[in-house]
């Protein structure tokens, strides 16, 4: 893989990584195990799928989701269309 396509691919993970902590406001102090978990969760997902799609941002927050409510003890819903969407947005800006 090239180094410009590398660069993106890095750009695409911190801007979700980041993403998906506001949204699950992420306590870096108190919840490091979860934040390395969604980290990992993100960079294997912009790894393995060279075409992101909304389909594949939907499954993500679906996973995320249940990981958070699994460490947090909490029942809370995934992403809601307009997270998707401001998601989505910062993604094609990146291309």
């Amino acid at each position: 893989m090239d180094f410009k396509k590398q660069q993106k691919r890095d750009q695409l993970t911190s801007l979700l990584v980041n993403k998906f902590r506001n949204k699950y406001l992420i306590s870096l102090q108190s919840e490091r195990a979860l934040d390395e978990k969604i980290q990992c969760c993100v960079i294997e997902m912009v790894t393995k799928d060279a075409n992101m799609t909304e389909r594949s941002l939907h499954a993500l927050d679906r996973q995320l989701a249940k990981i958070v409510n699994d460490f947090r003890g909490t029942s809370n819903t995934g992403a809601s269309k307009t997270d998707l969407e401001s998601t989505r947005k910062d993604i094609d800006a990146l291309s």
